[in-house]
């Protein structure tokens, strides 16, 4: 191309930005001619777009692109126009070559086929065109072919007009139609219309029975259960339901153990439950005797929530006694408030009057350890710490012997999450039991370990270039994470037995099939299943990755390139949404205070079960390590352990501590002598003697009084009289 023609073709477009007039498509204030001609202009620029594509133009493509995916255009105007082109394979063609094109033009073939995308929905769920297709339904054969094409790409969105028809049921060919589209779009027929179920009339409720045994998906059987059992449905009625529950495989379970199977799956997140998981908001839907079946909205990364809490409903209605049920209503309530977006308010639940901390302690220990089963299962690590919370405010010993068959809190002290091992070790040492239990060995050990090294973190990269392992490394210990080891894969890494342990970041970057082999590695590492995973993209990848890994909450995306105080965002709200956020330095101390308390406990009621002992190593190596009020409850503990290396360790760090704080440790080697009598080697009895013999104030009082605790003869208080 001639740099005339370029002149010429970025002039080209230039005009054509310059005269798209805002709204186009909805404006009632622009003529008809005038939304011509806008059509007329994008489709030049949609034109150029993928022709310098296709002719290898960079700068040129860029060029038409910006004008495309700039605010001028809505998603719906785009659509229309391309749609309208007849561009066949070209499209195509063209956005896969644009895919791997430099200068800019990749991010731009992405934000092109996002919004295109999203204007092609956008325009198959206006309402009036909706309204348009139905009346199709009763033209001409082609007319009827695009009204239920229509209606079709519709799918969810267009189930309360064509519901509206079965309902009215005075033009039976429609009403056909509509049954036969309604079957068409499947198992996103399936909840608003089984929502609807129970509040139609009765010929609407056989007609919808019969649609739902059709359609063939297992969620509608709760539903249709309920319908059949109601004591005033008409036989005809019932015997619709019994069809469609037959045909959907159902058994003869009841409606409440129904339901709260339902909401166990939504609860999962079964990802087919979901209609739209790659979308924004998701649909709750209720019967309106006035407005007929009308959606509620609600974020996705809460929907499936939204639903288990609604069906945990249903199943209490019917049965206030199921637990199991009240269980999942509890759950599902936690995980909504904690996944719910900064400023984002829940259109359905929003306006509970109570907290759902509330739920959680009111229901109880039994129900709570429950609660903990199901965050234990999903692995949600954030949600196991709030039923951990909630069970140190309800529970007690009781929860050594755990409920219907399972002790979910001893299983948190083998959870692949450091912080759930503390909490979970805290309950358990606080309970005091007084009867082994599985793991009891653990609990001691887990509580010194808080005390010692609470607030690490430990981090591994996974990429398969050295440079950007090198990088990333950097950047994580930079931010104070301990990098315990980097490879090109994720088995790599595993066989290097450089990751042995629990990790709370894993970062990695590559291709999307190696992403993918990365995340499915770390969920089949027993250390490592419920650790976050920052995924390291370029900008025109991130859309698919994001799709990729929308309903998996412990994955994150960052982009490559940007700002680094991005990639630290992006770790703290995947940390945060994961476990609860990153430890810093006041939650580390507070966990140590936390655990060095419970251990004391432990050790002045000399437990049967927890032996104080056990935590020694942990606690010397903290007495080491650890400064100021933090060592000195360490000291505290260590008095306690009846054993003579404690003493001789204790007895050695307070003779080298400085003059700020020695008498505070010489108070606890005396705690000690008074509870285990002397353990001290000669070596620490002589450097003591000369303790007394050469300090004053504070230090010289506690060298005395540590000396008299140990029985150490009293010649020296003789000496210092004489002297």
């Amino acid at each position: 191309m001639s740099s005339l023609q370029s002149r010429a073709s970025i002039l080209a477009i230039a005009s054509a930005l310059a005269f798209l007039p805002m709204g186009w498509a909805q404006d009632s204030t622009t003529d008809a001619a005038g939304q011509t001609a806008a059509q007329s202009r994008t489709a030049m620029v949609v034109d150029q777009f993928l022709h310098h594509i296709m002719m290898a133009r960079p700068d040129l493509a860029a060029s038409a692109g910006e004008v495309l995916v700039a605010d001028d255009i809505t998603p719906s105007q785009l659509a229309e126009v391309v749609d309208s082109m007849n561009l066949g394979d070209k499209l195509d063609r063209a956005i896969r070559r644009g895919r791997a094109m430099s200068g800019g033009v990749a991010e731009l073939v992405g934000r092109f086929e996002t919004k295109l995308e999203r204007g092609r929905l956008d325009r198959a769920r206006e309402v009036e065109r909706m309204r348009e297709a139905i009346e199709m339904l009763s033209g001409t054969i082609r007319q009827q072919g695009l009204g239920r094409g229509r209606l079709e790409a519709a799918g969810e969105y267009a189930v309360p007009m064509l519901l509206a028809q079965i309902v009215d049921g005075r033009n039976p060919s429609v009403e056909i139609a509509s049954t036969d589209v309604l079957v068409t779009i499947g198992r996103r027929s399936v909840l608003p219309l089984a929502m609807a179920l129970p509040d139609l009339d009765p010929s609407s409720q056989r007609k919808v029975c019969d649609i739902l045994g059709q359609i063939g998906w297992p969620t509608a059987v709760p539903f249709l259960l309920e319908v059949y059992e109601q004591p005033t449905a008409p036989s005809d009625v019932r015997e619709a339901a019994s069809r469609g529950i037959s045909r959907l495989g159902g058994t003869s379970v009841g409606v409440s153990d129904a339901f709260t199977s339902l909401a166990r799956q939504f609860f999962r997140r079964d990802l087919p439950l979901i209609p739209y998981p790659d979308e924004p908001v998701n649909n709750i839907w209720v019967w309106d005797s006035y407005g007929g079946l009308t959606p509620t909205p609600v974020p996705t990364q809460i929907f499936a929530d939204v639903m288990a809490m609604r069906l945990a409903e249903r199943a209490l209605r019917t049965n206030p006694a199921n637990t199991e049920a009240l269980a999942i209503f509890v759950a599902a309530n936690l995980r909504r408030q904690q996944d719910l977006a900064e400023g984002t308010v829940d259109p359905v639940y929003g306006d509970l009057d109570r907290s759902p901390e509330f739920f959680a302690t009111v229901v109880g220990s039994s129900v709570g350890q429950r609660v903990l089963s199901l965050a234990l299962d999903v692995q949600d690590t954030a949600l196991v710490r709030q039923a951990i919370g909630a069970l140190a405010h309800t529970g007690g010993a009781a929860v050594v012997t755990g409920a219907q068959g399972r002790t979910p809190i001893i299983e948190c002290l083998s959870y692949p999450d450091r912080r759930v091992q503390y909490d979970a070790a805290i309950l358990l040492g606080a309970a005091l039991p007084t009867t082994n239990f599985s793991q009891d060995t653990a609990v001691v050990p887990l509580l010194a370990a808080a005390a010692r090294t609470a607030g690490s973190q430990y981090a591994a990269v996974v990429a398969p270039e050295e440079e950007d392992r090198r990088q990333m490394a950097a950047a994580l210990a930079e931010e104070g994470f301990t990098v315990v080891g980097t490879a090109g894969t994720w088995d790599d890494l595993v066989a290097s037995a450089l990751v042995g342990g629990m990790l709370d970041l894993v970062a990695a970057r590559g291709r999307s099939d190696q992403l993918q082999a990365t995340v499915s590695g770390v969920r089949r590492n027993a250390s490592t299943t419920a650790a976050p995973v920052l995924l390291i993209v370029a900008e025109e990848d991130r859309p698919g990755v994001e799709r990729l890994f929308a309903l998996d909450r412990r994955v994150g995306v960052w982009t490559a390139g940007t700002p680094q105080e991005t990639m630290i965002s992006t770790i703290t709200d995947l940390v945060k949404r994961t476990s609860g956020g990153l430890m810093d330095q006041g939650e580390a101390i507070e966990y140590a205070m936390r655990s060095l308390e419970v251990l004391q406990d432990i050790a002045l009621s000399r437990n049967p079960v927890l032996r104080i002992e056990d935590g020694e190593r942990a606690l010397a190596e903290a007495l080491v390590s650890r400064s100021g009020a933090l060592r000195l409850a360490v000291a505290n503990v260590m008095a306690l352990i009846p054993t003579d290396s404690a003493q001789i360790k204790l007895l050695d760090v307070a003779l080298l501590a400085s003059s700020d704080e020695q008498a505070e440790l010489l108070e606890a080697v005396a705690a000690s002598g008074r509870r285990n009598g002397n353990r001290a080697e000669p070596r620490q009895i002589a450097a003591l003697r000369q303790l007394v013999q050469t300090s004053s104030g504070t230090t010289a009082d506690a060298s005395a009084i540590a000396y008299g605790a140990l029985g150490l003869p009293a010649e020296e208080a003789v000496k210092l009289i004489l002297k």
